[in-house]
């Protein structure tokens, strides 16, 4: 796979976009991307993209975050882009990519750990869930356009067949996901990761996604213990940031900055 070239990001100096390398946790993946840095940041976004995409393909979301006040750590997961690797396993072992995220944001000296959030799109989001549990310095998170279980995901690819039909081809696609990577697609439940997370969550849906459908926000945000949800109507995937920028911003910097006074030390 050829290596993209870092592209120049609108809005944000050039001096303020630092190129990053750093490992998965579990060390066995080189991950790269951008750090866009600010003086006097209101907090560190680290942001998470979707399948098949990079982090260049979410650049909206970043230019709404460093306008809102945020610095921001995104990177490329394995097998995408900038980034080493080859198998995309849709959470399993991205979960290990948003990690090496968090602990390469908690090594820097111009990260504030009392305003570190996350958020993640589409796979970005299901990761991302996966891993919150893991990143207690984390203190809000966001999750756009996420799925709430990967069995469901696939059933809705093959939504035209009969329902018997569609059970087994469901669980051909399991086996044949389990020879290529590895990963158990029944296992892969970003919703059953919810309750362990105890960090407000804002969940963002658009209700006309054709990909995710909007059931899955629903999922997650009945299994979690702190979220609140966002439908926007007449929406698809990851569209919600496109339709209206302003008030996205509104709604994810509301958000990251209730959660970061609320987990202030009181006097």
């Amino acid at each position: 796979r050829p290596k993209l070239m870092p592209t120049p990001i609108a809005g944000v100096p050039v001096e303020n976009v630092e190129q990053i390398e750093f490992q998965s946790r579990d060390a066995q993946t080189t991950l790269r991307g951008v750090f866009l840095k600010r003086d006097d940041p209101l907090g560190t976004v680290i942001v998470c993209h979707g399948v098949g995409a990079n982090h260049s393909d979410i650049e909206v979301i970043h230019q709404v975050l460093y306008d809102a006040g945020f610095q921001v750590f995104t990177f490329d997961f394995r097998g995408h882009g900038l980034s080493d690797g080859h198998t995309i396993t849709y959470g399993l072992n991205e979960r290990m990519d948003v990690l090496g995220a968090y602990d390469a944001c908690l090594a820097r000296n111009d990260v504030d750990p009392d305003r570190l959030f996350a958020l993640g799109v589409s796979m970005g989001g299901a990761s991302l869930a996966l891993s919150l549990s893991d990143m207690p310095e984390v203190k809000a998170a966001v999750l756009d356009s996420a799925f709430a279980d990967l069995t469901s995901m696939v059933e809705h690819q093959f939504r035209f067949l009969p329902q018997s039909l569609r059970k087994v081809v469901t669980q051909v696609a399991r086996g044949i996901s389990w020879i290529e990577t590895g990963a158990d697609i029944n296992q892969l439940a970003p919703a059953k990761a919810m309750p362990q997370i105890d960090i407000p969550i804002l969940i963002i849906h658009g209700a006309a996604d054709r990909i995710v459908p909007v059931e899955h926000a629903s999922k997650l945000n009945a299994a979690a213990r702190n979220a609140t949800i966002h439908i926007e109507p007449d929406c698809p995937h990851i569209g919600t940031v496109m339709l209206n920028s302003t008030k996205y911003e509104r709604l994810v910097s509301q958000h990251f900055l209730n959660a970061a006074k609320q987990a202030l030390p009181s006097d």
